[in-house]
């Protein structure tokens, strides 16, 4: 970080510069309707946390401003310093929710700006910068930390400790229809859960032991998430093979049974009913001729 010297910020804040830094917008949820004391003492305690979480930034690697209702934090040197300090905001904010109803919202952006004046001689920023950084902010929950695709893109390169903190949540349009990639900062001390990591186990920093530190660094597999599924396939694909096998062979002996078990009837293709009529017919022909030849026996006589 560069040095509080007087010729120092003279160099990097006179006006009419442009930078590339990094914006932290951050917003008091619901300030502007609480009564006016209210509004005091939350603003006094924020105002707090601000100064401790920024005792570290050198005052020329840094410009605030006061938004009323919250903060615009333009850090002109390392960009990874917008994340610690907004990360050291959140936890401060989180342990004086216990004692208050005070939530923020924060959002993190890379971008240009354009250092100048403003009516009290004091430095402020315009740019794109600081605009989209209150668009990401304007998507947060409350208590919660984004940050933008541009920032996202130069801090995850830097470490992949840092790359493992964000959690991509989509793309989103602001009121003037321009699209935002935004990601989340986990909470401090959890490890990523996004869906593009191995689900990993949870420890409490205070009550870790030395022995189960790669526990932490190594993927846990859960099976209880994809053995059932697993299982309900083999079953459906054991159950297909006994269909295809059991339901042919199940036909074949119901045509056999039927073939052997239906009674054959006594019909004319039968030889005993064939043999029968054969016999009876003759027997018929017979009597014909005997009745003939005794009705022309008859005449004869008569004759």
């Amino acid at each position: 970080m560069a040095s509080d010297s007087t010729g120092t910020d003279d160099t990097k804040l006179r006006t009419n510069r442009t930078f590339i830094c990094s914006v932290v917008f951050l917003d008091i949820v619901e300030y502007s309707k609480k009564p006016v004391v209210e509004q005091m003492s939350l603003k006094e305690r924020f105002n707090d946390i601000l100064a401790e979480s920024l005792k570290d930034i050198s005052i020329s690697d840094r410009i605030i401003l006061d938004t009323g209702d919250g903060a615009a934090i333009g850090f002109l040197s390392d960009p990874e310093d917008a994340l610690f300090v907004a990360m050291s905001i959140r936890d401060a904010l989180n342990i004086e929710q216990e004692k208050s109803d005070m939530r923020v919202r924060m959002g993190i952006n890379l971008g240009p700006v354009k250092i100048l004046k403003d009516i009290n001689k004091q430095m402020n920023l315009i740019g794109d910068g600081i605009n989209v950084a209150q668009r990401i902010m304007s998507f947060a929950e409350p208590g919660q930390l984004l940050v933008s695709r541009s920032y996202y893109d130069i801090v995850s390169c830097l470490s992949q400790e840092y790359a493992k903190l964000f959690q991509y949540k989509g793309a989103k349009a602001d009121k003037h229809i321009r699209e935002h990639d935004i990601y989340a900062v986990e909470n401090a001390g959890l490890l990523p859960t996004s869906s593009s990591h191995y689900p990993v186990r949870k420890i409490d920093p205070d009550s870790a032991k030395p022995e189960t530190s790669s526990a932490i660094e190594t993927p846990l597999f859960i099976e209880v998430d994809s053995g059932p599924v697993l299982d309900a396939g083999a079953k459906r694909s054991s159950i297909k093979k006994m269909l295809l096998i059991g339901v042919p062979f199940a036909i074949i002996i119901l045509v056999a049974a039927g073939f052997f078990l239906i009674p054959r009837s006594q019909d004319k293709s039968s030889p005993d009913a064939v043999l029968s009529k054969s016999s009876s017919s003759a027997r018929m022909a017979k009597a014909t001729r005997a009745q003939k030849a005794e009705a022309k026996a008859e005449e004869t006589r008569a004759a």
